[in-house]
């Protein structure tokens, strides 16, 4: 189960992922929750912070069976934002790294969800490697979705 978890997880954050490859990859880890949550809670820390920032993809049928893994894995988005707090944050960085625009975009409006629940304090510890991986890519071209980034600041 961990290759195919990973192989799942690298389906939505690969640099050549397409919008099929992304929704295969939530398909995917969506039967694994549905047929095994208890092997699912072992592999959770992995799967649920790129699904955080997966379920505001901008290809509407990616972001749903994402947001179904988000939210079939959770209990709730506060308790899981504060338990995740770390490799959500890691995640979103990273994200916002990627060579793919609409990943960037997706991340920067979890950062900025993040940053509304629980009064921020979940990201509060992260805030500034998250302001500064936002800053990062304000600048040079200007991409679909770029608008997200000062928002979320």
């Amino acid at each position: 189960i961990e290759h195919t978890v990973g192989e799942a997880c690298a389906m939505y954050a690969g640099s050549d992922s397409d919008a099929d490859s992304k929704y295969v990859g939530g398909l995917l880890l969506r039967e694994v929750l549905k047929a095994s949550p208890e092997l699912f809670a072992g592999h959770a820390d992995k799967v649920l912070p790129l699904a955080f920032s997966a379920k505001m993809d901008e290809d509407a049928d990616v972001a749903g069976v994402w947001k179904e893994v988000w939210e079939e894995g959770v209990s709730s988005e506060a308790g899981a934002l504060r338990l995740y707090a770390k490799e959500i944050a890691a995640s979103l960085a990273a994200g916002l790294a990627a060579p793919q625009w609409g990943q960037k975009r997706a991340c920067a409006d979890a950062v900025a969800q993040m940053a509304g629940v629980n009064g921020g304090e979940s990201v509060a510890p992260f805030a500034p490697a998250l302001a500064a991986a936002l800053l990062s890519e304000l600048g040079g071209r200007l991409w679909d979705g770029k608008e997200a980034l000062p928002q979320a600041l």
